[in-house]
């Protein structure tokens, strides 16, 4: 199998987009190679979408992590840059129409609630984002399910505290006095895999999306790769082949105002079986959609189907 992908050659600026996708085609054991043909928007440094070849079928890789439909405007020239004046009296233009792009079109964040072209398809959310080396990716992928949440009382959450409208504003309602005295919070900065490790000794993970509502953060998904059951606000974005997570199957979701924060976490100490079985759930969705190779699967499938 091979892929193609556009000529990246002194854009660093795109490298810790990129470094995702190609650590990912390394682990699906497939084969890169350039081609000069292909376009990508290289006129502003806040372009992550560009053309690639699969078995020599074109596609385009969106790693936009908003679940706008519409990034980056495509002329005949290629890719062209956009006013982002945000002034009235010229408004934001599509920086691509994918319904005018005969080609799929996979995209990171996609809302299962959202309707999109027909030719725009879930890419998935990354483990191990922005990272050229795939040591990282190996190790997690290597764990296995190290979730055992009967004989500790941690609760993983990440540190400092920031995104005031979202993140401070989720931490902030959490009342110590109402919680089960045995609850232990954890934000020390850690590696990533020490970070992982701690998984395996841990109640849960509560997590907050940072820059918005509709944007997951790695370590939810990462989380979920080693079977822990995590607390989350609300996780709309689909998975490749379509699939998504369920709240209250797949993780303890908060309300919208994260005013029941205290009640889902004194909920972890009374239900450590339902929290295993829910973190297999979770563990089972993602190995069978969100690594290397099951979205490569996903993606292959996809092309084949679409230009068929």
């Amino acid at each position: 199998m091979e892929v193609a992908l556009p000529n990246f050659a002194g854009k660093k600026w795109i490298n810790m987009y990129l470094g995702s996708v190609l650590v990912n085609l390394e682990l699906a054991n497939v084969k890169v190679v350039i081609d000069n043909s292909l376009k990508f928007c290289d006129s502003d440094p806040g372009c992550v979408a560009f053309e690639a070849k699969l078995n020599n079928k074109k596609l385009l890789i969106d790693l936009h992590d908003t679940p706008d439909e519409y990034y980056w405007k495509v002329d005949h020239r290629g890719f062209s840059r956009t006013n982002l004046s945000g002034n009235s009296s010229q408004p934001l233009i599509p920086r691509y129409y994918p319904e005018k792009l005969d080609m799929p079109i996979f995209k990171i964040a996609i809302r299962p609630d959202k309707k999109y072209a027909e030719n725009v398809f879930p890419y998935g959310p990354f483990v191990v984002q922005h990272n050229k080396d795939s040591t990282l990716l190996k190790y997690l992928l290597n764990k296995g399910n190290i979730y055992n949440p009967f004989n500790s009382n941690k609760i993983l959450k990440p540190a400092p505290a920031n995104y005031p409208h979202t993140r401070v504003k989720a931490f902030s309602q959490i009342n110590t006095k109402l919680l089960n005295p045995k609850a232990q919070f954890i934000t020390t900065r850690v590696t990533p895999m020490q970070y992982w490790d701690a998984h395996g000794d841990c109640i849960s993970l509560l997590n907050i999306s940072g820059s918005g509502p509709h944007v997951v953060d790695k370590a939810p998904i990462e989380a979920m790769m080693l079977g822990v059951c995590i607390i989350h606000n609300d996780i709309d974005i689909k998975l490749p082949f379509n699939k998504q997570l369920e709240k209250n199957k797949h993780y303890l979701c908060l309300n919208e105002h994260y005013s029941d924060i205290n009640e889902k976490i004194n909920f972890l100490f009374d239900n450590r079986e339902l929290l295993k079985d829910m973190g297999n759930e979770a563990r089972n969705l993602i190995m069978s959609t969100s690594t290397p190779k099951a979205r490569m699967q996903w993606m292959v499938e996809t092309v084949e189907e679409y230009y068929d």
